[in-house]
Parts: C-alpha cells; sequence; structure tokens
C-alpha cells in the first residue's frame, strides 16, 4: 500500500522536470544562476591590469552579488566590473562567484597568464675620461624591476675587472679605450644590458687630462 501511494507523487515529480527541460531545482527554489566572465585582455607582460566584467551573467530572478578571487584571495570589489593588476609573473587563475535573490550560488574561472616583464638598466660614471690609475665609481642603484622584485648587478670594465653590486669602482692601469658593461637580471630569469665607453689617459705634468666627467646611461 505504501508503495501505491508513492507513486503518483513520483510521476508528478518527474512530469514537473520535463517540463522544465530536464534542470533541476535548487533547494532554495529557482534555478542557479549562470556566472560569465569577459575578460579585456588573457595574457601580457607585468604589472598586467585587466578589466573583468561579469555583467552577461544570468539568472532566473535577480543576480545580487559578485565575488572575486584572485588566486584565492578574495578581492574587497563586490559589483559585475572589477580591475586588478597582476604583478607576478605565471597563470594565475580568477575565479567568480555569484549569487542570486533566492541564495543560489555558481562559479566560473578564467586564468590570465602574466609574463615576465625584464628588468630596465641604468647607470652614471664618475668620469668617463680617467687617468691611469684613478679611481672611477660607476652608480646603477637607478635600475629596476617593473614587478617589483630584487635585481642583481654584475659590472664588466672592459679589462677584465668584475664587480657586482649597485655601485662599484674601479681604476684602470694602461691608457686606451675600454667598455663599461652593466648587466642586471632579476628573479623570473629577465636581464637587460647597458654599455658606455671610456677613454683612459696617461696623467700629464700639467695635472691631467681634461674632457672627462660625471655622464648618466640608459
Amino acid at each position: 500500500m505504501l508503495e501505491r501511494a508513492r507513486m503518483p507523487i513520483l510521476v508528478v515529480a518527474v512530469l514537473a522536470s520535463l517540463a522544465l527541460g530536464g534542470c533541476s531545482l535548487s533547494p532554495s527554489g529557482g534555478r542557479a544562476p549562470h556566472p560569465a566572465i569577459d575578460a579585456s585582455r588573457l595574457s601580457g607582460p607585468a604589472p598586467l591590469t585587466v578589466t573583468f566584467d561579469a555583467s552577461d551573467s544570468t539568472d532566473d530572478g535577480e543576480i545580487v552579488d559578485y565575488e572575486w578571487t584572485f588566486d584565492g584571495e578574495l578581492s574587497t570589489t563586490r559589483g559585475a566590473r572589477c580591475d586588478h593588476t597582476f604583478r607576478t609573473p605565471g597563470t594565475r587563475e580568477v575565479v567568480l562567484t555569484v549569487t542570486d535573490n533566492d541564495g543560489n550560488a555558481a562559479s566560473a574561472r578564467v586564468d590570465i597568464g602574466v609574463d615576465n616583464s625584464p628588468p630596465v638598466a641604468s647607470f652614471h660614471l664618475s668620469d668617463d675620461a680617467p687617468d691611469i690609475n684613478e679611481w672611477m665609481t660607476v652608480d646603477g642603484s637607478g635600475s629596476y624591476d617593473p614587478e617589483g622584485s630584487d635585481i642583481e648587478f654584475i659590472w664588466s670594465f672592459g679589462d677584465g675587472g668584475m664587480a657586482k653590486g649597485p655601485t662599484a669602482g674601479h681604476a684602470y692601469t694602461s691608457e686606451g679605450s675600454y667598455t663599461v658593461t652593466l648587466t642586471v637580471r632579476d628573479a623570473a630569469g629577465g636581464e637587460a644590458v647597458v654599455r658606455h665607453d671610456v677613454r683612459v689617459h696617461r696623467a700629464t705634468p700639467g695635472g691631467g687630462c681634461s674632457g672627462g666627467g660625471p655622464i648618466v646611461l640608459f
């Protein structure tokens, strides 16, 4: 008798499901929303700013909340549009969760490819026409990485002399032309190189060579 009593209810449930096109109802009522993400860019060099738009998301009622997360971190922006700047190279995960007025929620995901931006190298010389054995200084502290990571400084003075660090000094023991090279390298392996020639003179009894002086290279 119990089985017979349940059959009409089961038939009604099946017919209702077919009338809805096979879609199941959410326990809280209505269908789950359909989130949609439109990204202004899917890839680019860091720092990469992308605008995300979820206004094409749909629901049988009303979407009342948009929640954005970036690599698992919840954004303070809760609207349909959201701007985000990616500063770290790699594949960055963006998740949108929309909630409708019945409390139903659904999520969508998009991946953003962020490329490494090479550092920017620059330095200045205390003198580009020093005398033999005159101490010349170089300063590359104006170099930087667009993503804000630490960079390595490698100096080559063209006569076999090398140094590391944002600043260095060198003295040439022979006259002639030499090329000072600064190589800066970031944590992801990106690098930039800047060079400048110096002319080393033999000091004269009258007080050295004129024409040298500070110079900035980019």
